[in-house]
């Protein structure tokens, strides 16, 4: 059966199971919520509100805010708070909630299946259980980003807006959450197809946005919804990427750098310019995997934007610390406790290729490396290469970090640095993990970004230097 008729049946059991709330929405002249009930799975988790601004760094007073848990997974919270979208989050995700002044307000989730299991009762349930039913709209079509025919595509997405607009028409609530919710729907319909645009050479949907006549960078849209700086990002790609080829070789570096330029020539608001900015080229000139001259012309071309000098020298600085650790210039050093507490210095490990894996307990794609680490040690025992862990987990964390080395036998060089200088850290520019770093047997930078034990690579990396 086709995807877009499977998306006919299973919107109209989304429209079944909500029909039930579309009753009508009260509020009460307040400025505060209550929100209580109980999650599952919350782990060694949190749980927290906050507004949808916190996604874009954009608003210095971001509302932020976090729940008492207790181990039962039961909550009860009073928050003061504005009309509008907040994000009810938690480790693996969160939900979109819409709140006003005066809501009380029960929640119930499985935070293993959120969306699916979601309930809302209460003062503000109606309005939430109609977003609900727009994320399982939504969830199911994401199902089909796989489609790569672009009429097919477009169908089902016009399929979702439709769907997702009868169902709010006919919803019993005020005008203004019909109005915000109506907006939400438009907006993730939009970034879906600019999205497609960006992934999928040669298509085109400008017929489309010509229907929907959305503001184009605008800082009041972007800094009330998550789903319009999504939209606005990838339609700025799109953009740039209509000129340019990206990244095959340096001339195409520079081409997709003077497009970005020139786009950002229709940016008015400098907070949206400077987002703009630190999402597409603060992203590349971080990516020393192109090379230093590659990230150089990330650097002139992020100088030549942006007015905000506080951002410049933080690219200036990162680039600074990259000069420092390209291939074959000597590798910062450092010095880090092992599980006996004694010292372990880089210099003391000079005579053997080291591979540093920086990792901690609470990082799950750090633990999935394990398995394949112990293998490649295994496969190079004797030979001239040391393997060297070194964890970045807080202070407080020393007794889980002792507990994890014996429990996953990690038996090669583990080293603590929470108590250490963390200049060595900073200038690798490690802004997440897992990280492996090469070093040759002289102290010298062999590829600060390795590639990991679960890739083939490292082999072949390992294979040319004859270890």
């Amino acid at each position: 059966m086709p995807k877009y008729l499977l998306m006919n049946l299973f919107v109209k059991s989304i429209f079944t199971v909500c029909f039930c709330f579309l009753l009508g929405c009260t509020s009460e002249e307040d400025n505060y919520v209550i929100l209580s009930g109980n999650v599952s799975n919350l782990g060694e988790g949190f749980l927290s509100l906050t507004d949808v601004s916190i996604l874009t760094n954009y608003n210095d007073s971001t509302f932020a805010q976090s729940f008492d848990v207790d181990e039962n997974g039961s909550f009860r919270d009073t928050f003061e708070i504005t009309e509008g979208a907040y994000l009810f989050s938690f480790r693996k995700g969160f939900i979109e909630l819409y709140l006003e002044p005066g809501n009380d307000m029960q929640i119930s989730l499985n935070l293993d299946d959120a969306i699916n299991t979601a309930k809302f009762e209460g003062d503000g349930a109606i309005e939430n259980n109609i977003k609900l039913a727009v994320l399982k709209i939504d969830d199911f079509t994401n199902q089909a980003e796989t489609y790569r025919d672009q009429s097919a595509y477009l169908e089902l997405n016009n399929l979702f807006l439709d769907s997702t607009q009868a169902l709010i028409d006919n919803a019993g609530c005020d005008a203004s959450f019909k109005a915000f919710i109506k907006k939400e729907v438009v907006y993730r319909y939009a970034y879906y197809i600019a999205d497609f645009e960006v992934m999928e050479e040669g298509t085109n949907f400008s017929e489309a946005y010509n229907k929907m006549s959305i503001p184009l960078y605008d800082s009041v849209e972007f800094v009330s919804s998550y789903y319009y700086g999504k939209y606005m990002f990838s339609y700025f790609l799109s953009q740039v990427y209509l000129v340019s080829d990206h990244r095959t070789d340096l001339k195409a570096i520079q081409r997709t750098c003077d497009a970005a330029v020139a786009e950002l020539d229709n940016v008015k608001d400098e907070n949206v310019k400077d987002y703009l900015i630190e999402q597409e080229l603060y992203y590349w000139v971080s990516d020393m995997s192109a090379g230093i001259e590659a990230v150089q012309i990330y650097h002139d071309a992020i100088m030549e934007v942006s007015n905000n000098d506080e951002f410049k020298k933080e690219v200036a600085d990162l680039v600074t610390g990259f000069k420092t650790t390209i291939p074959g210039s000597a590798s910062p050093g450092f010095s880090y406790e092992n599980l006996a507490g004694d010292e372990v210095t880089l210099e003391s490990l000079k005579g053997k290729y080291v591979y540093l894996d920086l990792w901690a307990t609470w990082c799950v794609p750090c633990l999935r490396e394990i398995p394949s680490l112990k293998v490649l040690e295994e496969e190079y025992h004797g030979k001239k290469v040391e393997f060297v862990g070194v964890s970045l987990d807080r202070e407080n964390a020393r007794d889980k970090w002792e507990a994890m080395l014996i429990d996953k036998e990690l038996d090669n060089i583990q080293l603590w640095s929470a108590n250490s200088d963390s200049k060595f850290i900073e200038s690798y520019q490690v802004n997440s993990i897992p990280r492996f770093i090469l070093i040759d047997p002289d102290g010298n930078i062999v590829n600060s970004d390795a590639p990991r034990p679960s890739s083939n690579a490292i082999r072949g990396l390992l294979e040319s230097l004859e270890i």
